[in-house]
């Protein structure tokens, strides 16, 4: 039996070569095996969120959230996965607490932008 490090690890290199139900299938096993894994919900709810599977994604990131809220990363995922859901409000919110957190973080201050900017292009 593969250890949950391994899992993990074997489930994130899944994820980069694009293998996405298999490395949620490792995700699911690491959290299954330890449910404050943070690190395997947020690669959880980011694998639902490339598979368009947005409301198991937003339940995968709010437990990463509950069980580390100082993990900014997660906030950032939680913003991406509302604005796939149209809940751009929430989004610009999750943003920017990723940035509150970690205000050199070029990612989520592209994301906010690039929502904000969508948003005002998309308004009459």
């Amino acid at each position: 039996m593969q250890s949950i490090t391994q899992l993990y690890n074997q489930g994130v290199n899944l994820m980069k070569t694009g293998q996405y139900q298999d490395a949620l299938d490792c995700f699911e096993q690491v959290v299954r095996l330890d449910s404050k894994h943070v690190g395997g919900w947020i690669n959880q709810g980011v694998v639902l969120t490339v598979l368009s599977r947005y409301s198991e994604a937003l339940n995968s990131l709010d437990t990463a959230i509950q069980l580390s809220s100082n993990d900014f990363t997660a906030w950032n995922n939680r913003g991406l996965v509302l604005r796939g859901l149209k809940r751009y409000d929430e989004a610009i919110l999750s943003f920017e607490q990723a940035l509150q957190l970690n205000p050199n973080y070029l990612i989520a201050i592209e994301n906010r932008q690039e929502l904000l900017e969508f948003l005002e292009s998309n308004s009459s």
